[in-house]
């Protein structure tokens, strides 16, 4: 058991060294380490471990897809994911539930640009919908504007499958609800990224309805945005 959770910190220790540098050879290492604990940390007799380090798991996985073999190593982030919600159930672990779900969220959604884009964008709207029925905006308000500002994306590029002005609305709505907690004094950064969101959204929604009305929120979402993202020399 003590290998077992010193492995888990080693790969925790790879998974964050992999954002400062050698960030494939980091993430490779971090993987081995975590397989080597779930040797251990089997679903029988450790489950809630074995639930922590297959999320951790899923989160090495889901990084090493930005640099290479990205539908392979999304869809076993997804399948890892889905093995730690067997153990982190809404009722038992709730705020663990929550962030795995966000995670498979994102997972589903960046596989959606390379296949199965509707099948995709629709199970990553589901993941954000489950995890936002524990992250509220009273009890976690910075995880909720973050999960909203998701889900948020999700709806604006389902929008150009499917039902293009209801997923548009959708998406808007998202925004909206994430900028009542990423305020300019607070999250300027956070704020600037989901006005420019929220730009895009107006932008596209106004070719189905309302189109200078619409134009107009897009142009004051747009400045927004630049309030916090100026030019420098």
């Amino acid at each position: 058991v003590d290998y077992a959770m010193t492995q888990n910190n080693f790969g925790n220790a790879y998974l964050i060294l992999s954002e400062i540098r050698d960030k494939e050879e980091n993430l490779t290492r971090a993987i081995g380490v975590y397989e080597e604990a779930l040797k251990i940390y089997t679903v029988g007799k450790y489950p809630v471990d074995y639930a922590m380090t297959q999320n951790n798991l899923g989160a090495a996985c889901s990084a090493l897809s930005g640099i290479r073999d990205k539908e392979e190593n999304l869809t076993r982030a997804i399948g890892v994911y889905e093995e730690a919600l067997k153990i982190y159930t809404a009722g038992k672990y709730p705020v663990d539930y929550s962030m795995t779900q966000n995670n498979l969220g994102n997972a589903y959604r960046i596989l959606s640009e390379i296949r199965d884009e509707k099948e995709n964008l629709t199970r990553a709207i589901e993941a954000y919908k489950k995890s936002l029925r524990v992250k509220t905006a009273d009890k976690y308000p910075v995880d909720y504007a973050m999960i909203q500002n998701n889900l948020g994306n999700a709806y604006l590029v389902l929008s150009g499958v499917q039902d293009s002005e209801k997923n548009l609305t959708k998406a808007i709505r998202a925004y909206e609800k994430a900028l009542k907690i990423y305020t300019v004094k607070k999250y300027p950064e956070n704020y600037a990224g989901i006005q420019s969101n929220l730009g895009g959204a107006y932008r596209s929604i106004s070719e189905f309805r309302d189109k200078e009305k619409n134009l107009i929120k897009a142009v004051r979402a747009y400045e927004e945005a630049l309030k916090n993202r100026t030019f420098k020399k």
